[in-house]
């Protein structure tokens, strides 16, 4: 039981061995440092409640919250209200009403008002979510998961589903249960949709079974393209061409050389490659 603690104010019952403290104070485990203003600890169980805005940092890892609880021999804590998660060296933010983290594998789970944040240079990823879980593997590297209700926002794509789940290792973003992407004018939808997210851009998006992209051409017309399967690349974030397989469709509105709308083209075929400007 190595720990140091400084407080204003502390109370220390020799029978149960529970320390109480009432102003400012400071703990200091291992490589875990505590800062709260009341609560208590139990030097029995390792165990400690901290009250009136808490803070807990392990290493580039802080935890704070209205309340917090931790158990120091197997690294878990909750905290509630206002709960907020960062990790310094990873550039990301977690912010929430219910948080429960792991030291062990810096494991988050976080519910109600959850919002996951992370961000490279001038590019950040807003995700919201009622549930968000993240962890670092040291195989997958960093993890995100995000269930029901999932809301996301990049300056350069928007999207919603149901659940979505991110690996650092494959650096993939996948959307599952009735996804859309939003980028400029283009929306896209299909069962399930992934895309590649690589030095802060996004470089392939791959739609699986009932794909569809429109995009506004202008007022109510809308260019269209369907198909089974979609596979779009893009270029400084836009897309450059689309590889469409299985059921094929696409139409789009003709323009002559000074950019007068002249007809309609309408396209099928069993596949498609279309080539966007």
């Amino acid at each position: 039981n190595n720990f140091k603690m400084t407080s204003d104010s502390l109370m220390y019952n020799t029978s149960t061995e529970l320390i109480q403290f009432y102003d400012n104070t400071h703990i200091i485990s291992d490589s875990t440092h505590i800062f709260c203003s009341y609560g208590w600890y139990n030097t029995i169980t390792d165990r400690t409640k901290l009250i009136n805005r808490a803070k807990m940092i392990s290493g580039s890892s802080v935890l704070e919250g209205d309340t917090l609880y931790y158990d120091r021999k197997t690294g878990y804590g909750e905290a509630f209200r206002n709960v907020l998660f960062r990790d310094t060296t990873e550039n990301i933010l977690l912010t929430s009403q219910k948080g429960f983290f792991n030291q062990k594998d810096s494991s988050v789970l976080a519910t109600d008002s959850a919002v996951f944040v992370s961000w490279e240079n001038q590019d950040s990823l807003f995700l919201h979510g009622d549930t968000l879980f993240s962890r670092k593997d040291t195989v997958l590297g960093r993890e995100v998961k995000a269930y029901f209700g999932v809301r996301f926002y990049r300056i350069d794509l928007q999207g919603v589903c149901d659940s979505l789940y991110y690996c650092e290792k494959d650096s993939l973003m996948r959307l599952y249960k009735n996804p859309v992407l939003w980028s400029d004018s283009m929306q896209m939808s299909a069962d399930y949709i992934e895309f590649l997210v690589d030095r802060e851009q996004v470089r392939q998006l791959f739609m699986k079974s009932n794909a569809f992209i429109v995009s506004q051409y202008e007022g109510s017309d809308y260019n269209q393209v369907k198909g089974n399967q979609m596979q779009g690349f893009l270029i400084n974030n836009d897309l450059d061409h689309l590889v469409v397989t299985g059921n094929s469709e696409a139409v789009y509105f003709i323009e002559d050389d000074k950019g007068a709308k002249t007809g309609i083209n309408k396209s099928s075929s069993a596949n498609m490659t279309l080539f966007l400007a």
